[in-house]
């Protein structure tokens, strides 16, 4: 078994464990974002409930177990230009024997558009499929959650699992992201 790095470098991001005293900036970032953050339903009460650093610092602890777990394995996501800290991505459900596991994450508003999830996501699945040696990738959207959505369907690699009245299941198998991996306008 390949453990993912601490620290994943792409062109214009760092992806990086969450490490202590990350509390302070985590903790801007959810007030100055919040109401944003608040419109993926599965964020609401979370978001909601993060309003103090101790609060945040719970959550960044969480975060960290998490890596010592093998559960969770969520990383800080910071512009290389600027070191400013602008969101979050993890792999969780982690089934280290089925090989399969879910991408998601959270991005600060004023950076939507900027094509910054597509990076993080190419990076992800290279790491997860070619280093990790893991055969499918599942995300998860809400029906109502249209960017995440738009994005799923357009690239090839994704199948479309099955949706219930909220939230629609896609996956990437090792086949698919072997299949179309070159191909960087999917």
């Amino acid at each position: 078994m390949v453990y993912p790095p601490e620290c994943i470098e792409t062109e214009r991001l760092y992806l990086k464990r969450y490490l202590d005293g990350d509390e302070k900036v985590f903790l801007t970032f959810i007030a100055e974002n919040r109401e944003h953050l608040r419109r993926f339903k599965v964020l609401e009460d979370w978001v909601t409930d993060i309003q103090t650093l101790e609060k945040a610092t719970v959550y960044i602890k969480h975060m960290k177990a998490g890596w010592l777990l093998k559960n969770i394995l969520a990383y800080a996501v910071w512009l290389k230009s600027n070191n400013q800290y602008i969101g979050e991505t993890k792999l969780f459900h982690i089934d280290w024997n089925k090989k399969a596991l879910e991408i998601g994450g959270f991005m600060a508003k004023k950076h939507e558009g900027n094509f910054y999830p597509k990076e993080i996501g190419n990076q992800l699945e290279q790491l997860v499929f070619e280093e990790m040696g893991f055969n499918k990738i599942i995300g998860i959207c809400r029906k109502d959650n249209f960017i995440s959505r738009f994005w799923a369907e357009k690239s090839k690699r994704n199948t479309k699992d099955y949706e219930t009245n909220t939230h629609v299941f896609y996956s990437i198998t090792l086949q698919n992201y072997l299949l179309y991996k070159n191909n960087t306008n999917i």
